[in-house]
């Protein structure tokens, strides 16, 4: 559990990693490395895709622009919700 949380911060900083730099970085194999990978991003600890012939560990970048979209449009509804209760509370 320890190596597989290593693994998923080594990755957090790139947008694309070379498995065989990992494996080295993690003392294993290109093949090794590869499967223990997979491992994660089947089980969704790591939101990325691997390229098997090239071995290369790439990132699935979900649309940036749409989740800050939608970030905002939360943060704006709590600002007008906490808006109303205050403005109801201020007429009773």
């Amino acid at each position: 559990q320890i190596r597989s949380k290593g693994m998923v911060q080594y990755f957090a900083p790139f947008l694309s990693v070379s498995l065989h730099s990992m494996a080295e970085a993690f003392n294993t194999d290109a093949d090794g490395i590869q499967r223990e990978v997979a491992q994660l991003v089947g089980n969704g600890q790591l939101d990325a895709k691997i390229d098997s012939q090239r071995k290369i560990l790439y990132v699935k970048h979900a649309n940036q622009r749409q989740a800050t979209y939608r970030k905002a449009m939360r943060v704006s509804q709590d600002f007008v919700d906490s808006t109303q209760a205050l403005v109801l509370r201020m007429n009773l």
